[in-house]
């Protein structure tokens, strides 16, 4: 029995020596290392799959906390992918006004009157009545759209696009006169730019203000006029540049006036360049514009070839009948152009609640900015009908004050121009009635002798004065103004000026506006 103990003894320890030793060999010679292995527990991240750990400390893993993550919804995930792909903004901006005026006397506007510029001459009948003096009131709607987008940044600049167009109103197109039409009700494509934004450039491209037109620089009045008459206006395709160093900044410019024939006819764009000298909230500006136009390309048939020569027609249907049949269907070829330049110096000064600005344009061919002034003929081949054309020149001023608080606006404006007439002398008048539709009407021979093409041709010099005052309610501005303008007519000597100023005709409107605005 003790032998059979003994021997089950040794066989039970033999094997437990084998296994051990089979172990060590098979963990590479570490005693205990494989029962460690064996029994230690997996890694975290193994354990956890899509678990996470929330703290970790002193290099031992804390009893985790297990939280699924968190997922977003899916209408949070397709904003998100949408503001990557369309990082744009769109602002909706504008107006809608009514303005009430009463005029004393008729006077040269356009739709129906809103843009005012000035009262009509005298036109006597055959008791010596005049004609113009004629008091008229009407009430007329306006408005503005702006859409404005903001977009992603380009190269480190701001980027944004704006589309602008104004409403008059009332659905109508018609001739106001022999040049000039009036789209008036319909939506007109007012602006249209693309502007790009660094920390000291700015770059716009598209239709916009003239670079004549200066925002920070402009009259701020009840009429949409805005010193029109007296101030340059339009607008121009361009590509413009702006560059900050203050206190200076510089602004260059071409552009062209793209609607009219006469600029698209000129190979040569429209320069412009500025300098502002900002000092504090005070600015002082001054730039100068060059423009080059082609008047026609075409001669006139009716009058090549002598057909027409003539200082009166007393009988139209006889010249009809006379000179009609030999009028050929295109006259000769023209090309001739004409350089013309404007120049302005301005301030506008600002201390606490008042704002008092100045400016002093000279302009030649001012016409197409609404100035005095235009083109003449200083030199016609009657044979053929070509021209050598000149531009006249004039003058203007205009000063405004106001004070502004946070529910009223006071303020005035002045503004003074001057006909400074051609430098070289003008060729005679060649009709005075309309032939085949060819010519423009010229029923004021008598005070037109000589060929103008101009704004306000007979007008020596002209001056406007024009207080104010707003209240303004959130959204709601309620304005009222009086806006008094004279001119002085007379006949225009050989170099467009007038000659006897202290013969001329002066006449006078007086026009009160009453104007409500919404803006939003």
């Amino acid at each position: 029995m003790n032998v059979t103990k003994k021997i089950l003894s040794l066989v039970i320890l033999s094997i437990v020596f084998s296994s051990n030793i089979f172990s060590v060999a098979r963990s590479g010679g570490e005693p205990g290392k494989a029962s460690r292995a064996r029994y230690a527990p997996k890694p975290i991240e193994e354990e956890l799959g899509e678990y996470y750990l929330i703290e970790k400390k002193s290099d031992r893993y804390e009893k985790p906390v297990r939280r699924k993550k968190k997922v977003k919804p899916k209408s949070e995930l397709v904003e998100v992918v949408a503001k990557k792909e369309k990082p744009f903004k769109v602002d909706l901006s504008g107006y809608v006004r009514l303005d009430a005026f009463l005029d004393s006397r008729q006077n040269v506007d356009y739709w129906k009157g809103i843009d005012y510029s000035y009262p009509k001459p005298a036109v006597y009948d055959k008791n010596q009545e005049d004609i113009n003096e004629k008091a008229q009131f009407t009430m007329v709607p306006f408005g503005k759209i702006s859409i404005k987008v903001t977009g992603p940044e380009l190269r480190g600049a701001k980027t944004s696009a704006v589309i602008k167009s104004d409403i008059p109103g009332k659905f109508r197109t018609e001739q106001v006169s022999d040049h000039v039409h009036d789209p008036f009700g319909m939506f007109r494509y007012q602006h249209g730019y693309l502007n790009l934004e660094w920390e000291k450039t700015e770059l716009l491209a598209g239709v916009y203000y003239s670079p004549l037109v200066l925002l920070e620089l402009c009259a701020d009045t009840v009429s949409i006029n805005a010193g029109e008459f007296f101030d340059p206006f339009n607008y121009s395709s361009m590509v413009r540049v702006r560059h900050k160093a203050d206190p200076f900044e510089f602004v260059f410019a071409v552009h062209k006036l793209f609607w009219y024939d006469q600029w698209r006819d000129s190979l040569a764009p429209s320069l412009y360049g500025q300098v502002n000298v900002n000092i504090g909230e005070h600015l002082v500006c001054g730039g100068v514009n060059m423009d080059v136009v082609t008047p026609r390309i075409e001669t006139d048939p009716a009058l090549a070839e002598n057909l027409v020569s003539v200082s009166t027609v007393d009988d139209f249907s006889d010249l009809l009948n006379d000179a009609g049949s030999k009028i050929p269907s295109h006259g000769y070829k023209e090309a001739e152009s004409v350089t013309h330049f404007a120049a302005f110096v301005g301030t506008a000064l600002k201390k606490n609640n008042v704002t008092w600005k100045h400016r002093l344009t000279y302009a030649e061919n001012p016409f197409l900015y609404t100035l005095i002034g235009g083109l003449g003929i200083c030199a016609r081949n009657p044979k053929t009908d070509h021209r050598k054309w000149t531009k006249t020149r004039s003058i203007s001023y205009w000063t405004e004050l106001s004070h502004m608080t946070k529910d009223r606006e006071l303020g005035v404006f002045f503004g003074y121009t001057k006909n400074l007439g051609s430098r070289h002398k003008l060729v005679n008048n060649v009709t005075t009635t309309e032939l085949l539709g060819h010519l423009v009407k010229r029923e004021e021979s008598a005070t037109d002798p000589f060929i103008v093409i101009a704004e306000g041709k007979n007008i020596d010099h002209a001056f406007r004065v024009q207080p104010r005052i707003r209240f303004f309610h959130g959204p709601v501005t309620i304005g009222f103004e009086v806006e008094y303008t004279r001119a002085a007519y007379g006949t225009p000597n050989h170099c467009a000026r007038i000659e006897d100023v202290t013969n001329c005709t002066k006449v006078s409107n007086t026009r009160a506006i009453a104007s409500v605005v919404y803006a939003f």
